[in-house]
């Protein structure tokens, strides 16, 4: 199997419509990026649907294996949950690889408001799929 990347992903796709438009930067060993969520990702009134937030930081976390020129999939996630994410406050989201084993990565994820504070954390395991050319 050969993972291709054709901008149609729902957390950072360029062409799809109702992506989320997640931008990553690299900064050292973690990229970084920033998220609004708007009502239309809520759960309850003003609060951030959860499997958003999951969704945002499992793109943390394969983004920093895709800069890297590794095309994975996630194996299994967990999320821990520490605080509300207030619909219309920016957040933002941290990934990290915190050790190789093979062909799998565990992964860190940290999603915090605009005051720092932890609002999700994640950590995964990604098998390495291929390695991407172009």
């Amino acid at each position: 199997m050969t993972l291709t990347d054709n901008q149609n992903c729902f957390g950072c796709g360029r062409h799809n419509p109702i992506s989320l438009k997640l931008h990553f930067e690299r900064d050292g060993d973690t990229n970084r990026a920033e998220f609004t969520p708007g009502p239309q990702h809520e759960s309850y009134a003003g609060i951030t649907h959860g499997g958003i937030l999951s969704t945002v930081m499992d793109e943390a976390m394969a983004w920093v294996l895709w800069d890297q020129g590794l095309a994975v999939i996630a194996g299994r996630m967990e999320t821990r949950f520490r605080a509300p994410a207030v619909t219309g406050e920016k957040l933002c989201v941290e990934g990290w690889v915190e050790k190789r084993r093979g062909r799998t990565f565990l992964c860190g994820s940290r999603l915090s408001d605009s005051t720092g504070k932890t609002v999700a954390e994640a950590s995964a395991t990604f098998v390495l799929i291929n390695e991407r050319t172009g």
